[in-house]
Order: structure tokens, then sequence, then C-alpha cells
């Protein structure tokens, strides 16, 4: 709860994810003191940057991401993405690029809290048994 509280306020950059079946609502709030600072680290005004949300699926057992950008228009919202059933997890940024594509990470959600590298199947049976019943091997 004090967490939230922490996120919710005006003077820190924030962004949230809800998962509903293969839809991301997503929330997002730029703070005045990014707004004024970013400038200053990327040489261009606030304005003119190049804002996306960068959203990272991270597919059953792979170590690689499917990275999706979607452009934002304004220093907070609310935004719905729909994506592909089969991912297991994902991650979201909110960067700023400038004209010579420099970027700024405002925010962005936690770190993914398992290794994926570390999945392994045991055998191709258990891999494919959700699909076809490939029965007993003589």
């Amino acid at each position: 709860m004090y967490f939230e509280r922490a996120q919710d306020s005006s003077d820190t950059d924030w962004i949230k994810a809800k998962q509903i079946s293969a839809l991301l609502i997503t929330e997002w709030h730029v703070s005045e003191v990014t707004q004024r600072a970013s400038p200053i680290l990327m040489h261009e005004d606030y304005e003119s940057l190049y804002k996306i949300m960068r959203l990272s699926l991270y597919a059953n057992g792979s170590i690689e991401p499917v990275c999706y950008d979607y452009p934002i228009y304004s220093s907070s919202g609310k935004m719905k993405l729909y994506t592909k059933s089969g991912f297991h997890a994902f991650q979201l940024k909110l960067l700023f690029f400038n004209s010579s594509n420099m970027m700024l990470a405002a925010a962005k959600t936690p770190d993914l809290s398992f290794d994926l590298s570390k999945k392994t199947i045991d055998s191709f049976q258990t891999y494919f048994s959700a699909y076809t019943d490939y029965g007993e091997w003589k």
C-alpha cells in the first residue's frame, strides 16, 4: 500500500500495467522534474522528444524478448495494448529519444523476478504433451 502511494505522487515518474487475458491496460506519468531535466540531458526541448512505451514480451522458454513500440503524446495517460497469446512475461519501459537517437529511460515496470535462462525441458514429450498424446515408446 505504501508503494502505491509513492507511485501515485506527482513528483515521480511511474508506469503501471494490469493484465487481463491478452489485454494490457497501462498507465503512466512523467513528472515535472523529468520534463525540466530531459531537455538538459537530451539537448532538445521536451516537446520535440520522441516518446514511446516499449513493450517487451518474453515467450515461453525464450530469453530474447519481442519488442513493440507505441508512441505516446502526453505526460500522463492510459493505454490499452493488445498482445498475442503465448507470452510468459512482459516488461514496459517509458523511453525518450532525441534526433541524435540518444535514449533516456524515464520509467519501467519492475524487473522480471525469474531467470528465463534456467528454464529447461525434460523431454520433447513434456514440451508437446499439451497438443498431442504420443503414447509410450517401445
